[in-house]
């Protein structure tokens, strides 16, 4: 679409309230989208609502006081969090909207701190599944949502609330304040579970090993299963190794990925023998050597025994 069209356009007027920056770098940023489409290497782009979850990029004057944020052409806004953005060194800030709540995350250049860690201890495997999201052969595990009572509360909450949204005339005033308490409630439930996917990595990392092993899941091909997509989607393996990634990073650590075809749950972590597994059977008792050990630990320890690895961080 050409640029000046977009501008004059009386339909768009709402384009020139914004500041200038911000129109440059959604333009750049549809640019970057296109082209990673043409390489066949993204999806196609989608056109994004005006009414729905956005953000917009900002640079310029930018001035930071204890209690307030200076943006351009938004000037002096309060701020709900006090005093923990530093005042010098300010790049850029991106305003984000996540419904009826608004967030500003601000870019600065300053030094990283250095993370206090403990003695280093011996690599671990990490295995992921349902039952279990994260298990490690010390026990060490993050357990289903399906069990957390606040998120069972919530979820029962969320199902009377849309089922009330689902009998209001859609677009009325009443639909939207009924859509709101929806949202909230989305949001809430995301916000719990992402803070104990975060939590339970830490507390791994903290102990600060040798070496992380994890496994190459097909997450793409396990949501075609009808059956376990669900479940797959509200525990969000894939955000768990991106933030896995991230933070060994930060701490040094070095993250290891099997190949996604290794047998680790068929494996005798003990003598080697492989015999088949199938995800009903939660005890490994082994027809070679007698061993009995609980699958995730048998699992995680294979992980941890492995040879054949790609090293990602």
């Amino acid at each position: 679409m050409n640029n000046v069209y977009l501008l004059n356009n009386p339909n768009k007027h709402w384009i020139k309230q914004s500041a200038s920056k911000a129109v440059k770098q959604s333009i750049m940023n549809a640019h970057r989208a296109y082209q990673t489409f043409f390489k066949n290497k993204q999806g196609c782009p989608k056109f994004k609502k005006k009414s729905g979850i956005g953000s917009y990029y900002l640079i310029g004057t930018i001035h930071i006081q204890r209690h307030r944020i200076q943006l351009p052409k938004l000037g002096w806004i309060k701020l709900k969090e006090r005093g923990y953005i530093p005042t010098n060194n300010i790049k850029s800030a991106t305003v984000i909207r996540e419904f009826d709540r608004y967030y500003v995350s601000v870019l600065i250049n300053c030094e990283c701190p250095l993370l206090s860690k403990p003695e280093q201890t011996e690599g671990i495997g990490i295995d992921l599944g349902l039952k279990e999201a994260v298990f490690t052969h010390s026990g060490v595990k993050i357990r289903s949502f399906k069990t957390n009572q606040t998120i069972i509360k919530l979820d029962k909450s969320l199902k009377r609330q849309q089922r009330k949204l689902s009998r209001k005339k859609k677009g009325s005033h009443n639909w939207y304040k009924q859509l709101l308490k929806v949202q909230r409630l989305y949001k809430r439930i995301k916000n719990i579970k992402k803070d104990i996917k975060r939590k339970g990595i830490l507390s791994i990392l903290r102990t600060n090993p040798q070496f992380i092993t994890v496994e190459n899941l097909n997450i793409k091909g396990m949501m075609r299963n009808k059956r376990l997509a669900n479940s797959f989607q509200q525990i969000g393996l894939g955000y768990m190794v991106e933030w896995l990634k991230i933070k060994c990073r930060d701490y040094g650590i070095e993250l290891r990925q099997v190949d996604r075809f290794y047998p680790s749950s068929q494996i005798c972590s003990d003598c080697g023998h492989i015999q088949p597994m199938p995800l009903n059977q939660r005890t490994y008792h082994c027809n070679h050597c007698g061993m009995i050990k609980d699958r995730d630990i048998n699992a995680s320890i294979n992980l941890k025994q492995a040879t054949d690895y790609t090293v990602i961080v």
